[in-house]
């Protein structure tokens, strides 16, 4: 009898490669695709603040920032898989409201919003952290789907 693992590997991922395209409408793509999303709380200009801690077993398969207003800023997302770096990405300045980028996945920015998944397996954690430019409160917003395995 066979088992999973023997199909999908014992592979990691080791880098997400290509740069994530700024996108608009970031929260009807959420809102569309089932994200869940939360305020980003306070931050300080420039330092990391979790956005999503998970250990164990799971997979993400979208995970966007984005802007609540028009103040200019860039935005960071820095994704840790099983311990590794995958993506670190900052924006160039931001300052359109409902704007940012899509660190896992992808998406569009029409009439009609659009997330397209992108799954990515962690076996033990899953780290996603976030950073804005300026010092503020609530002004960015973090939205995922992700899956927990038992």
């Amino acid at each position: 009898m066979s088992v999973l693992s023997q199909f999908i590997g014992g592979e990691r991922i080791a880098s997400l490669v290509g740069t994530p395209a700024n996108l608009t409408a970031l929260q009807a793509s959420a809102s569309t695709a089932g994200a869940s999303t939360a305020l980003s709380g306070a931050m300080s200009a420039g330092v990391l603040k979790t956005a999503l801690s998970v250990s164990g077993r799971g997979r993400i398969n979208w995970a966007a920032v984005y802007t609540n207003d028009v103040t200019s800023r860039t935005l960071r997302m820095v994704i840790t898989i099983d311990g590794a770096v995958v993506r670190d990405h900052t924006t160039a300045a931001i300052s359109t409201i409902n704007t940012g980028f899509v660190g896992i996945g992808g998406g569009t920015a029409s009439t009609t919003p659009v997330a397209v998944f992108q799954p990515l397996r962690f076996t033990s954690s899953l780290l996603i952290e976030i950073a804005s430019s300026v010092t503020e409160t609530d002004k960015a917003t973090f939205a995922s789907i992700y899956e927990v395995f038992v």
